[in-house]
């Protein structure tokens, strides 16, 4: 018998490693190039990684609405290691993912521990382990670098040294409890919900200990648990409390019900998100192309299969306390995918995913003990058992593999979702020489991307951002070296123009959008002067701060409901602090339905925001496009073309000279056609 139980050990500890493998395969092949980049959300992690490199210990992290911390520091052991990159926020994914196999094995074991089917107890924690390697579900958030994946591995070890707490009844095992609980709140949102599933699985105990007459626990142990727990916890809690506004912005936010709806609106909201839950376990999975194509579930048929036998398997014998707290793990954990909107469903329950391997397990071993007691030939439970199992999870292999690695890894949309070109755009800068004026459009600098792989030079005042689209920012003359890091053509044109001299010195990687070379770094070597400006110059000053330096107007003319066209050049006069509002008004005849003599407007921070007046620098031109369509309803006759600034919302309006305004030309409405 001994050496029967030794054989076992052995055949599932190397069952259970090569499951590990087996994982570790799929969650590091191609990881430095799949997914192509960070991406928005993981490159966060990245950027947290430099700042707690750079000595910043947070507790709680408000950027990106509002973030957990432990992946963070779990990025930045591996960039100590190997460097800033986007592999090494993928990497410390692809590890947590790894280290959850084996762990989703030892809980397995804790809640198939007592089934009166042998066969379940000794094997459906490996079958459990090997299918949580090959599940598509966890190997997408394994690759893809965010904090979620934490969640799977927290809420098993949390559940794993509970269950081994209840049956032993040791002191420590309950403390250990509490400090796996505690660090779960700086995992992701869905840590928080833990506590809930400790306290159900507690009450779960108690009751079945009352019912055979004996205390499942003692107070000391429960003291023991909780007091590991608020150790933990403390930090987060006066963090919370001090921070009201940024702790769980993010859950505030995608939150589907609100106290003030009434009861009935919220019922019929959580019953629509149920259905959106029960479709991505069967037959629709979240949308979002970063880590599926053609809305994959997250289960696939065989997987399915063996969920829906389990869960059958667990209701027919609900009455056994293990059956409960595996419900109330089920259904605490999958809380978040229902009551939470605008997000991915797959990300907010992988909470419940390690469960849901779990009786897999439970169904298709449960299963195979079934036919072994019916027909007693061992030849057909074993060539069932091959079948179901070995078929199976090769099915299930063959699927993940084929739909990771072929049909998502070839799809065309897929990269640009990742902004490669950003990452790219910001190692380019990164490389350029020290006191160069850097001009970026129509990228902002402060994109995650740009700032994790420029090494947050983006964030850095010699590089401006701006929006080509919408106007064009450039020296009166260059100081200093001046490179302009394009993803638009608009400005690579006046560039050229403007500074014929000038060289178009890169190209970047091929646009995912099929419209050439994503960037273009146009060069300008110190001492050059603008060799191009305004069609008719002006000298028009706004309270000694901006200057109007003159316009282009194509059109003199125009007809009712036309569009007036106008670009004005202004520079500042000083240093910028206040952002002012630039308006460009019609003036005519006041309207006789409203007494308004404005026919047409346009009012606008200047570059439609993209570039506000305080962080206009001196010896800056910005050259700013306008347009406005002219009221349907105009009379013919001749109208005022009026410019200026106001502050807003007060609308105060800068001086210029002893007016308000100024004309900048009068304009002609014709009679229309």
């Amino acid at each position: 018998m001994q050496q029967e139980r030794d054989t076992y050990r052995r055949t599932a500890f190397w069952l259970v490693v090569g499951a590990t493998l087996l994982g570790a395969v799929l969650r590091l092949y191609r990881l430095a190039v799949l997914p192509i980049s960070s991406g928005f959300d993981p490159a966060y992690y990245g950027l947290d990684a430099l700042a707690i490199l750079d000595g910043q210990f947070p507790i709680y992290l408000a950027t990106n609405y509002g973030r957990e911390v432990l992946f963070s520091y779990l990025v930045a052991v591996i960039y100590a290691a190997s460097g800033v990159s986007d592999f090494g926020i993928h990497l410390a994914a692809a590890f947590v993912g790894i280290l959850t196999i084996p762990m989703n094995y030892v809980v397995a074991q804790e809640l198939l521990r007592f089934s009166p089917q042998r066969l379940v107890r000794r094997w459906g924690p490996v079958i459990a382990a090997f299918v949580l390697a090959v599940s598509y579900w966890h190997l997408v958030w394994s690759r893809f670098g965010v904090r979620a994946i934490l969640a799977p591995l927290f809420v098993s070890l949390t559940m794993f040294l509970l269950l081994r707490a209840l049956r032993l009844g040791r002191e420590r095992d309950f403390f250990l409890t509490g400090l796996a609980a505690g660090a779960a709140l700086y995992t992701y949102q869905i840590g928080q919900l833990l506590p809930f599933l400790v306290l159900a699985t507690l009450i779960i105990a108690w009751w079945a200990g009352r019912r055979q007459g004996q205390p499942a626990f003692k107070a000391s142990s429960l003291a023991w648990l909780a007091g590991a727990f608020l150790i933990v916890a403390l930090p987060l809690a006066v963090y919370a409390w001090q921070e009201p506004q940024a702790f769980n912005q993010r859950v505030r936010d995608v939150a589907v019900v609100e106290v003030a709806q009434p009861p009935v609106e919220q019922l019929s909201t959580l019953a629509e998100r149920a259905l959106i839950l029960l479709r991505f376990f069967s037959v629709e999975g979240d949308t979002h192309g970063m880590w599926s194509v053609g809305r994959l579930p997250g289960l696939d048929p065989v997987l399915l299969a063996g969920f829906i036998l389990g869960l059958l398997v667990v209701l027919w014998n609900w009455c056994k306390p293990r059956m409960q707290v595996m419900m109330a793990w089920l259904l605490v954990m999958l809380a978040p995918a229902i009551l939470a909107g605008s997000g991915a469903v797959s990300k907010r329950a992988l909470g419940a995913l390690p469960l849901i391997t779990i009786l897999i397990a439970l169904g298709f071993s449960s299963l195979i003990a079934a036919i072994r007691a019916r027909t007693g030939d061992s030849r057909l439970w074993q060539a069932a058992a091959v079948l179901i199992l070995g078929g199976g999870l090769l099915f299930s292999l063959f699927y993940t593999t084929n739909q990771y690695f072929a049909i998502w890894a070839q799809d065309e949309d897929k990269d640009g979702r990742f902004d490669p070109h950003l990452s790219e755009m910001g190692a380019y800068i990164a490389g350029l020489p020290l006191g160069e004026q850097i001009y970026l459009s129509a990228d902002a600098p402060n994109h995650p991307n740009m700032l994790l792989h420029s090494h947050l030079r983006t964030a850095g005042d010699d590089v401006r951002g701006y929006n080509g689209w919408r106007c064009f920012v450039y020296p009166e003359n260059t100081a200093v070296d001046t490179t302009y890091v394009l993803s638009e053509e608009n400005s690579v044109q006046l560039l050229q123009e403007y500074y014929p001299t000038g060289t178009l010195q890169t190209k970047g990687l091929s646009d995912v959008y099929g419209y050439g070379d994503y960037y273009v770094a146009y060069h300008i070597p110190a001492g050059k002067t603008a060799v191009s400006g305004p069609q008719v110059p002006l000298d028009i000053s706004w309270d000694g701060q901006i200057k109007l330096l003159g316009y282009d107007l194509p059109r003199e003319e125009v007809a009712p409901g036309e569009e007036i066209n106008l670009t004005l050049y202004w520079t500042p006069l000083q240093e910028m602090e206040t952002r002012y509002t630039a308006f460009v008004h019609l003036l005519g005849p006041p309207n006789v339905e409203d007494g308004s003599p404005i026919w047409g407007q346009k009012d606008s921070e200047p570059c439609h925001g993209f570039y506000p007046t305080a962080v206009w620098r001196e010896g800056e031109i910005i050259r700013d496009q306008i347009s406005f369509a002219v009221a349907a309803d105009t009379p013919p006759g001749v109208y005022e073309l009026s410019v200026g600034f106001y502050t807003w919302p007060d609308f105060q309006r800068l001086p210029v000279g002893e007016d308000d305004s100024f004309v900048l030309r009068e304009i002609t409405v014709s009679g229309g056609s």
